[in-house]
């Protein structure tokens, strides 16, 4: 009787499994558009996922309010970001969500290993921060919103060149994608002259000591180093410096922006960076995204916020003029862009997919990001 009785029970458990499973099974509703991220939820880069979500939540606000027939339902997965766990956490959101639409991933490494993915199921996948040149070949889904290497390199090594105190410069990097491509496009024009590239170190992306590359840099002949980091990265590595005593070297980054930076002081104070992004444009389309943005969130917008915002809002802008499509109409109209006015500034879609917009370069000064 006792083992009847536990049979009945097993059977009525897997009955609510199986029930569960049949729910989440049960097909998307026929007008939701159903869009994935697929970002570094966990991890160093947690914070620049932060962002990009900021800027998916913002778009759907602000979409909701001005048109309440159209239903986006969101599904998230973590990449951490790693290039296998990217891999299967996208065949997830399509094979299991059904999403049809993507932003993310972040990294450049994470975006290549999925991108032959993307191009054999047609999924529409828009890049918010992922800069490396090799992405502009890898997919025709593949919508890149921030500016690539090529664009970035060749105007910041000028201005490096133009403005540096000395003549070469040592690399620190994140073991990610960007760094061969940014230099191809780097050191023609840094080099010019007689200016020199010196070291170049690597890490991986889970390392938080950097004390040991940053010793290698303080004695190295270089005058200057290029961080090129995420942000949390950043601001460790400036800490570092400061208890290191390296006061010798100036110092360049990659295009990041975040609170992390600016809270470690004055040990931030004198930072150059590229950007395509004007927090203080008078373009009414980013002034009335920095209003928003904050008045929710009681600080400036970073990119990857604009860039994501950009995203949600030009899938929007396609899907209504395409209404019921496939993706690949809803991929002739992102084609199509061209002098778009967006949260992240006036921008157009070339025929690789990538935006085209304006470089400008800023520094850190008094705690506040500045632009030159």
């Amino acid at each position: 009787m006792k083992n009847k009785k536990i049979f009945i029970v097993s059977i009525i458990l897997c009955s609510f499994v199986f029930y569960g499973y049949y729910v989440n099974m049960k097909p998307p509703e026929a007008n939701q558009i159903r869009l994935g991220l697929l970002l570094p939820l966990t991890g160093a880069s947690s914070d620049s996922a932060e962002y990009i979500k900021r800027g998916v939540d913002l778009a759907l606000e602000k979409i909701r309010q001005e048109d309440a027939d159209i239903n986006i339902g969101v599904f998230s997965e973590d990449t951490e970001r790693n290039p296998v766990k990217a891999l299967s956490s996208i065949k997830k959101l399509f094979e299991f969500d059904k999403v049809k639409y993507i932003i993310g991933p972040y990294a450049s490494s994470e975006v290549l290993a999925v991108a032959p993915y993307i191009e054999m199921n047609k999924i529409i996948t828009f890049i918010p921060g992922a800069q490396t040149e090799e992405i502009s070949d890898a997919s025709d889904y593949c919508f890149r919103i921030i500016h690539n290497t090529k664009q970035e390199a060749p105007i910041f090594a000028k201005y490096i060149k133009d403005n540096q105190k000395g003549k070469n410069i040592d690399f620190v990097a994140i073991d990610a994608g960007i760094l061969e491509s940014y230099i191809k496009y780097f050191k023609p024009v840094y080099e010019a002259g007689g200016n020199k590239i010196g070291l170049v170190e690597k890490y991986p992306p889970t390392t938080s000591d950097f004390k040991d590359i940053l010793t290698k840099i303080k004695y190295s002949e270089s005058e200057a180093v290029f961080l090129m980091m995420p942000p949390k990265h950043i601001a460790m590595a400036l800490k570092q410096m400061r208890d290191l005593n390296i006061t010798n070297k100036e110092i360049f980054m990659l295009g990041v922006e975040g609170k992390d930076i600016l809270d470690v002081g004055d040990a931030a104070n004198g930072v150059y960076y590229p950007y395509s992004y004007d927090g203080l444009s008078q373009d009414q389309s980013v002034k009335s995204f920095t209003d928003i943005y904050t008045q929710k969130y009681n600080e400036y917008p970073e990119t990857l916020a604009v860039n994501s915002f950009d995203s949600v809002m030009l899938l929007y802008k396609c899907y209504k003029d395409n209404p019921n499509s496939n993706t690949q109409r809803i991929k002739d109209c992102l084609y199509g862009i061209k002098n778009y006015h967006g949260a992240s500034g006036v921008f157009s879609i070339d025929e690789k997919g990538d935006a085209v917009k304006r470089i400008i370069i800023k520094t850190i000064k008094n705690g506040k990001f500045v632009t030159i």
